[in-house]
């Protein structure tokens, strides 16, 4: 028997239910602010999935490919090696090429929050965004949506902290 899991949302609500050959919807739309559209889009964000051993060249790699982003897809709520492959000064190597490092986490159900352990101080400190509860894909296209709008730095982290169409379900910053 083959599941139709791959169609549950992950931090929302389900949309509805369809029974007896109906659709029913649960969830009301909400009222929208006037709609703003714009399709620049900038393609050139890497996705970066750590595995153990992952070796820091090749976050350093992505200087010499004409990336205009990151996502790191890190362990937990957003731990990296610190302790013989140490990926801190290779994440602070992009951000100071003018490169935003925006982290996720691998665990479906869970939030990147590297606030909860001191081990991800250095990552804080050096500039890395964090997704929050977006999940990777919804990461990815929003910073290649964001970096179509903007070069500034404080732009693309403010814009990337805003929720700005549901892709961000957790309050907080």
């Amino acid at each position: 028997m083959m599941s139709l899991d791959a169609f549950e949302p992950i931090h929302y609500p389900y949309g509805g239910m369809v029974a007896n050959g109906r659709r029913y919807s649960r969830i009301a739309p909400e009222p929208q602010q006037e709609l703003s559209f714009s399709d620049t889009l900038d393609p050139r964000v890497a996705l970066i999935k750590l595995v153990p051993g992952t070796s820091p060249a090749l976050l350093e790699s992505l200087l010499a490919c004409d990336m205009r982003g990151a996502v790191v897809e890190a362990f937990g709520l957003g731990g990296m090696h610190n302790f013989r492959r140490d990926h801190t000064e290779s994440i602070r190597k992009l951000i100071a090429a003018g490169i935003p490092v925006v982290l996720t986490s691998q665990c479906l159900y869970e939030a990147s929050t590297p606030d909860v352990y001191e081990v991800s101080e250095p990552l804080r400190n050096a500039g890395v965004i964090s997704a929050r509860d977006m999940t990777t894909e919804a990461a990815v296209t929003k910073l290649m949506w964001v970096l179509g709008q903007t070069d500034d730095p404080e732009e693309i982290r403010a814009l990337m902290r805003r929720n700005l169409c549901g892709e961000i379900m957790e309050t907080g910053n």
